[in-house]
Parts: C-alpha cells; sequence; structure tokens
C-alpha cells in the first residue's frame, strides 16, 4: 500500500510542469497580448489548421509556467529531504528553463497535436475528443522530456491515468468558474 501511495505521490509532482504548460493558456486566454493563433488563421485543406483557440499567448504562459513550477521543484528539491524522496527525476542534473521549457513546450505541441486531428475529422475548437483531450498534453510532455529523462513505466501508467481523472475535474471546476465553454 505504500509503494501505491509513493508511486501516486511521485507521480503528480513529476507531472506538475504538465499540468501547469496545460492550463495556464485558459487561465490567461481573457489577456489581449500575444493573443494571436500560432496558424495564423491559415487552413489546409479548407480547414483552420489548428484552430484560434491555440495561441502564442497560450504557448508563451505555458512554458513560462512550466519553467516556474520546474524552479520551484528544483529550490525544494534539497538532498536527503523529503522533496528529494518524492522525486524521480534529479532536478539538479538539468538546468531548469530547460527542463521547463521542454515540459511546458511538449504539452502544448501535444495539444496542438490533437487540435489538428480534431479540425480534420470536423470536430470544432472546445468540443470534447473524449480521451484524446485527456492525454494530448501528458503524451507530448512525455515525448519531448525523453530526451533528458524517461520515467518509469509504472509511473508513466499513474502519470496518464491521474491525467485523465485530473482533465476531467479542472475542466469541471473551469467550467463552472467561468473559465471553459464545455464541462469535458
Amino acid at each position: 500500500m505504500a509503494y501505491v501511495f509513493i508511486l501516486i505521490v511521485q507521480s503528480i509532482w513529476f507531472s506538475l510542469p504538465i499540468y501547469a504548460a496545460n492550463m495556464a493558456p485558459v487561465i490567461v486566454k481573457k489577456i489581449p497580448f500575444l493573443a494571436v493563433p500560432i496558424d495564423m488563421g491559415k487552413t489546409w485543406r479548407g480547414k483552420p489548421i489548428f484552430g484560434s483557440h491555440k495561441t502564442v499567448r497560450g504557448f508563451v504562459f505555458g512554458i513560462l509556467s512550466a519553467v516556474i513550477v520546474i524552479y520551484i521543484q528544483k529550490v525544494l528539491f534539497l538532498k536527503g529531504g523529503v522533496w528529494e524522496s518524492m522525486s524521480i527525476v534529479d532536478y539538479e542534473m538539468f538546468p531548469f528553463i530547460f527542463l521547463g521549457f521542454l515540459f511546458g513546450l511538449g504539452a502544448l505541441v501535444g495539444d496542438a497535436i490533437e487540435s489538428f486531428f480534431k479540425r480534420r475529422i470536423d470536430i470544432n475548437s472546445g468540443e470534447p475528443w473524449l480521451i484524446f483531450d485527456q492525454v494530448d498534453y501528458i503524451i507530448g510532455a512525455l515525448l519531448f522530456i525523453s530526451v533528458l529523462y524517461i520515467p518509469p513505466i509504472p509511473h508513466i501508467i499513474v502519470i496518464l491515468a491521474i491525467g485523465v481523472v485530473a482533465s476531467f475535474v479542472t475542466s469541471y471546476i473551469g467550467y463552472y468558474m467561468g473559465l471553459k465553454d464545455s464541462k469535458i
């Protein structure tokens, strides 16, 4: 039982910059600064490439959020401290800016790729595409971060499972706070 608890805590701790990068664009969406679609409004085969919801602002704040979270994790990662035992990656091995950049960019690219495919099958921006909406950013972040570190398989499974549950929970909260247009 202690192993499962530690596995879950370690997976959540590792995933915090991924969650921050994924949530930041929603939190800052009303800020007009850099509200330019990353696809510049272009289309491919008559459909938006990513859609107007994927903005430069979202990428900037998403990456910045992941970098800030990694910095905090690195500061809290003291040799022999409780945070070291909860960490599956040694934050002192990597520059926090690079690590945070990979986490953030990976999460946002994963989400953008999923949006690209949603546009191809006529799912509009903001409409749900179950399971893919819940794991796209996690898979993207895990792929990008894999150039430096690959988490153990049990952690990857838990990270994905928690990501699905957390995505539904945060979507409901965001909807009731007026930050999201749908509950899913």
